[in-house]
């Protein structure tokens, strides 16, 4: 379908079979003062009269090529106006044909162009200011207005440079740059700065001025190509972007897709909300992000990556109805405003047809480029929000859409909000909370149940909150899983930990502690720099009195890439052991293909498995691929002696819980480790009670 400018108030209409007007953009009401309530499934000849009464809509409908019509479009006050109309054939599923067609203002580009190509006067009003000119495909001015000719000196009755002036190169050579040309073909308009060059025309060399250039098809006699509109504008805040009813801005278009801007996506959702409330019909707001932009945009670099984001500008305009509005917040982000939606059933097949034009492969010279899109959308007036809110929302599904892996559609309700609003005050108190050193660790010993020696010291955060009080992890770890603030707290912990390695070093306690450590963190790029850096900040503490607790229960994306990290971790001395392990995602691959040195039994199997023959049977089988995988294995939730005593009968050499320690601030660690050699640890030898019972 061809592309046409859009520079002033433009009505998308669509005609059925049986000549009703099924869809009449918002503009219709500031064009003509008649509500579109009162228009829509009328007769399209009660409100469009044109100058051959038997050129109706039939002969329309049967044209196989786009037309330029002049038409009288009747008023609400005053008399009919001569404006041009648009129309172009459109084929119904029962084989029938109807009618896309746009109405333009008196002083759209399109009567402009016209009017000048076949030497008319022109629309006076907007010409008279302003100068505007006709260019061929190939750069060669076809037509100009007296504006142009004089900004430009030309002498009375002649017209002025045949090359544009503001393009590089000689005054008979001067051609479209390549970059217009290519944003011409990809958007149908261009919209920048331009400098004007000394033709002849010293006075004006230099000066800084806005070009608005658009592609104009559907004219006969311009073979080769097609032609285009341009405007100039002396003074660059005077160049509009769009007309659209009362949303005239300034700076209404996105400066790279030339979408309108969050001005006018504000106003066009007031207007539908509004509508949407009155009417009782329903509407939709898509919040869109590309997966993994960024990274796609380094490797390909930012010119490509900007033909990446008008292409999928492209794919979802051409997708939707006229009447809907697409913005670009910027970035790889775009915000879809759908109005006119028959059924709130209808929603979902619109959006996943949307995601399908956005997945499509890219070809970009010669590489192929797959994207991923992450889509929220929320429904009104069901979501009786205002505009702000609306885009707030949309916006929230999407994050949801997001954190729940990327390429999906998240809907908006009111439950999702509030856990939303929850998890967002809770990310900005946990920074805050790191910020003023509020997080303090507790340790769990962790003891051989054959010696009954301490062989180390679990981390275990908390969070002394002054507003809240003593916080455990249960409270506040939920409500940032998945997010980057995990990980901030993740280093913060790790720190801590160091210090606290250092601190019992001197009072000569030599004591290695095991940190937890979550997926995200360890798949970021800069994971293994940091614990050079971090281990390089405590020089006294030894990497082997330091483990990490890889979390089982955290989805791996790059299991490949992680078991390279892993073993540089190792390769530092730091050991390693597989967290949870039987809880989560993969476990057998995990185990033989992650470098670790232990795995620890969750204590969900452990902590019945007196009483529950299935979770006896899960530990045998543990204990058996820890054996032949050369790991060590040591049980969480060891409650009492007893769970201790059958562990170590089946193998099981390692053991933390209830039943040796609770977890106890560090300050407490000194004295419990003097109280368990002396008298305590006698209890747990079963290397030592089994001997004796032989």
């Amino acid at each position: 379908m061809p592309v046409f400018p859009v520079i002033y108030p433009t009505v998308r209409f669509r005609i059925d079979p049986n000549g009703y007007i099924i869809d009449l953009g918002p503009e219709w009401e500031d064009m003509t003062g008649i509500p579109r309530s009162t228009a829509l499934r009328t007769g399209v000849d009660e409100w469009i009269e044109t100058p051959d009464p038997a050129y109706t809509f039939d002969e329309w409908a049967k044209a196989h090529t786009c037309q330029l019509l002049d038409i009288r479009l009747k008023r609400r006050s005053g008399p009919s106006e001569w404006v041009v109309c648009c129309v172009d054939p459109e084929a119904f599923e029962d084989g029938s044909f109807g009618v896309t067609g746009w109405i333009f203002d008196h002083n759209d580009s399109i009567r402009i162009c016209r009017e000048m190509r076949n030497g008319g006067a022109g629309s006076e009003t907007f010409l008279k200011s302003r100068p505007c000119f006709t260019m061929s495909h190939d750069g060669t001015i076809l037509a100009q207005n007296e504006s142009y000719k004089r900004f430009f000196d030309a002498r009375p009755g002649e017209d002025a440079c045949a090359r544009p002036p503001f393009f590089p190169g000689q005054e008979d050579e001067a051609t479209i740059p390549t970059e217009i040309l290519r944003v011409l073909r990809l958007k149908g308009f261009w919209i920048g700065r331009v400098g004007l060059q000394d033709f002849g025309h010293p006075e004006t060399a230099g000066t800084d001025m806005i070009l608005d250039l658009r592609v104009v098809n559907g004219f006969s006699g311009n073979e080769g190509g097609p032609f285009y509109f341009g405007t100039l504008y002396l003074n660059p805040e005077e160049a509009p972007s769009s007309g659209e009813s009362d949303c005239r801005i300034k700076d209404q278009r996105d400066t790279l897709t030339g979408l309108p801007d969050r001005n006018i996506l504000t106003c066009r959702l007031e207007q539908a909300i509004t509508h949407s409330r009155d009417n009782q019909s329903i509407g939709a707001l898509v919040y869109i992000d590309m997966d993994n932009f960024k990274e796609v945009n380094d490797a390909i670099g930012r010119e490509q990556g900007n033909d990446i984001i008008l292409i999928v500008a492209r794919r979802v305009r051409n997708i939707l109805q006229k009447t809907d509005t697409v913005h670009r917040p910027g970035g790889d982000e775009f915000v879809i405003l759908l109005e006119n939606i028959r059924s709130v059933e209808d929603i979902p097949g619109i959006v996943e047809r949307i995601r399908e034009a956005i997945i499509r492969p890219i070809r970009l010279s010669t590489e192929i480029i797959n994207i991923q899109a992450s889509i929220g959308v929320t429904v009104f007036p069901d979501d009786a929000g205002d505009s702000d809110q609306l885009i707030r929302h949309a916006d929230q599904a999407m994050v949801a859409a997001k954190q729940q892996g990327g390429d999906q559609i998240q809907f908006f309700d009111n439950e999702n909000n509030r856990r939303l609003a929850a998890q967002s005050s809770e990310m900005r108190a946990v920074h805050g909370g790191i910020r003023n050193d509020e997080f303090v660790l507790y340790y769990q010993p962790k003891i051989s149940i054959a010696s009954g020696e301490v062989i180390g010291m679990e981390a275990l955060i908390r969070w002394q909150s002054p507003q809240r009080g003593f916080l455990n992890p249960g409270a506040f770890l939920p409500y940032i899983e998945g997010t980057s603030v995990t990980q901030d707290l993740d280093r913060h912990v790790l720190g801590l930990a160091l210090r606290q390695i250092e601190a019992w070093s001197e009072q000569g306690i030599d004591v290695p502690i095991s940190v937890n450590i979550g997926v995200d963190l360890l798949q970021s790029a800069d994971f293994v720099p940091m614990i050079r850096e971090m281990l390089s900040r405590h020089p006294s503490v030894a990497p082997d009195r330091v483990e990490l607790e890889v979390l089982e229960t955290g989805a791996i994306d790059d299991i490949q890439g992680i078991s390279a990290t892993l073993k540089e971790i190792r390769d530092l001395g730091v050991g390693l052991a597989l967290d949870d392990f039987g809880t989560g995602y993969s476990s057998l691959a995990y185990l033989k293909r992650l470098p670790t040195d232990t795995l620890k039994i969750d204590r969900t199997f452990v902590r019945d498995m007196l009483e529950d023959p299935e979770d006896l049977n899960i530990i045998d089988g543990v204990i058996s691929l820890s054996k032949a995988f050369h790991r060590t294995v040591i049980a969480e939730g060891v409650e009492t002696r007893e769970h201790g005593r059958v562990l170590f009968e089946r193998g099981c050499s390692q053991g933390q819980g209830f039943g040796i320690a609770r977890p106890m601030p560090a300050e407490e660690v000194p004295e419990w480790l003097t109280q368990w050699a002396q008298s305590e640890s006698e209890g747990w030898r079963f290397e030592k009670l089994a001997a004796g019972q032989n």
